[in-house]
């Protein structure tokens, strides 16, 4: 797991890394690795040790963590992990990725249904469909639900990356809001490090 080192008091021996996805882990100076030093503001990669602590600490230096190399299968399971987590910043294949497979997955759930709807109306007749028709729009609602949450997480991580607030993504609700997201999410990363995070990009 990839993380922040927040902070480190030498007296208390104690320490605070925040992770990835925005969670926190203390640390003792015996965590680290062998000749290292807890940096405020070092990236390291580590294991949590249970919810609270971290453990074999290994830092990786203050420019940055190594950026994430992922498919863009690997990109979409990232964003459905994070479905409540708006923190730091999504670059244009992580976003797009997400769109792609949602969107696919949405198409195929729609024609399994009436693929379903289809079939039972051959062999049973409109009696199937009237009951059918009661447990499709369950289906339906809890799909969006699904991806709804990580399409605004998303959504606020791309506003980021170009240094944007999250909070944008309430633009879709105004005239013209959605139009406007659409653009950001085709604009290229931010260069370098900005407040929400790394760069998410290899040089």
């Amino acid at each position: 797991m990839r993380g922040e080192i927040l902070y480190f008091e030498s007296g208390a021996d104690v320490g605070l890394i925040r992770s990835a996805d925005g969670a926190h882990y203390r640390f003792r100076l015996a965590d680290l690795g062998e000749g290292q030093s807890p940096i405020s503001g070092a990236f390291v990669e580590f294991t949590p040790r249970d919810a609270e602590w971290a453990s074999q600490i290994v830092v990786k230096g203050v420019d940055g963590p190594p950026p994430e190399k992922l498919d863009i299968w690997g990109y979409f399971a990232k964003c459905m992990r994070m479905s409540f987590n708006g923190a730091g910043r999504a670059r244009r294949m992580e976003y797009w990725s997400f769109i792609l497979f949602s969107f696919l997955m949405m198409i195929g759930g729609v024609l399994l249904l009436v693929g379903i709807s289809a079939v039972g109306q051959a062999r049973a007749g409109e009696a199937f469909n009237q009951s059918f028709s009661m447990v499709m729009t369950p289906l339906i609602v809890l799909a969006l639900l699904v991806f709804t949450p990580a399409s605004y997480s998303v959504l606020a991580r791309r506003l980021h990356d170009i240094g944007w607030s999250g909070w944008l993504v309430l633009l879709q609700f105004v005239p013209l809001g959605g139009f406007i997201l659409f653009i950001c999410t085709l604009i290229a990363s931010e260069r370098g490090a900005n407040k929400y995070g790394p760069y998410p990009k290899a040089a």
